[in-house]
């Protein structure tokens, strides 16, 4: 299929890749006779496709897909479709479907608590499995929201009470976890993302929603729920070292609705318009140098991602020639 895919692709670049030019390298491929033997011996675990010109190798990418990469139209695109999950609306994404259960069960005579079950299935595979199946005696599990990963690898659940959990579903484990405070001041998390590696976390939280105070139990007593929601801010947190970027505001007409892009130097979130198409922002969560050398789309990326070709050479001399389609 990949190898089919690759011969679509060149057939499209030689359509429109100017026929002089392709004339002039198979003349000069021919016009280099040589014998079987050394031929063989020149072109000894070489892959032929480095004999393309590199100018003809980026063109083929521009038409391949990258699964660790794109480029602003496909993130604009593919965020416009991103899901925000709770107990009432579960996420389906492309094969696979993570839905959030709360059930209220008597724990004591008198005394409710809630069971909760996250659940992430493969729907074609017909595989289930649990990243979380426990009880609790808080009620505050109403507050649960969660959304995945642009590959659905990872799975960030986020309750203002209770803290934030990242679980990985390959591995079918909880990779992280964070309390919430319980005292002070509690911005409320009304849309969470997750980058595909799991280091980035990024929020949109309403501005000291509650105020708690710590309770005999340890968790924490509300004192008071703001009455109206605003102002907003975007925060963005990298797990690994524990570091916070500044936070930034936004408008009061933001959605619930934020995503990372797929190599994780970008965030989207939208806003809610009277016009019939949607307003967004991006920002970086990268710097400007490591944003644009992960967005890039060359053929060898493409091939190395795939294990195709792995030996391809990059230091054979071509002339580059600029190609306008």
């Amino acid at each position: 299929m990949k190898k089919t895919l690759i011969f679509c692709c060149i057939f499209i670049v030689c359509s429109t890749y100017p026929m002089k030019k392709i004339t002039s390298l198979i003349s000069q491929l021919k016009s280099k006779k040589k014998s079987k033997q050394e031929l063989k011996e020149e072109t000894r675990g070489v892959c032929y496709l480095a004999l393309l010109p590199d100018d003809i190798q980026n063109l083929i990418a521009e038409y391949l897909p990258f699964p660790d990469r794109e480029d602003e139209r496909e993130f604009v695109e593919r965020a416009r479709k991103v899901q925000q999950g709770d107990k009432n609306n579960p996420i389906k994404q492309g094969n696979f479907l993570i839905k959030l259960m709360e059930e209220e069960v008597l724990n004591m005579p008198s005394i409710f608590g809630y069971y909760l079950e996250l659940s992430f299935e493969n729907t074609i595979a017909e595989e289930k499995k649990n990243l979380i199946d426990t009880y609790s005696g808080m009620a505050w599990e109403k507050e649960d929201i969660f959304s995945c990963s642009a590959d659905a690898s990872k799975v960030i659940m986020t309750n203002n009470f209770e803290g934030t959990s990242i679980f990985d579903t390959r591995k079918n484990k909880q990779i992280y976890k964070v309390e919430a405070p319980k005292q002070g001041f509690i911005n409320k998390t009304i849309a969470s993302a997750i980058s595909n590696d799991g280091t980035l976390i990024a929020c949109i939280e309403d501005l000291h929603f509650y105020k708690v105070r710590p309770s005999p139990d340890g968790k924490g007593k509300i004192l008071f729920t703001k009455n109206s929601p605003g102002p907003y801010i975007l925060t963005c947190k990298n797990i690994n070292n524990n570091t916070e970027a500044q936070p930034i505001s936004l408008p009061n007409t933001i959605k619930k609705l934020i995503a990372f892009n797929k190599q994780a130097t970008q965030i989207i979130v939208f806003e809610t318009t009277d016009t019939w198409h949607d307003k967004y922002h991006i920002f970086l969560s990268a710097d400007e140098q490591e944003h644009v050398q992960k967005s890039k789309k060359t053929f060898n990326n493409f091939l190395q991602k795939w294990g195709i070709c792995k030996d391809l050479r990059t230091s054979v001399n071509h002339t580059t020639t600029k190609v306008i389609i």
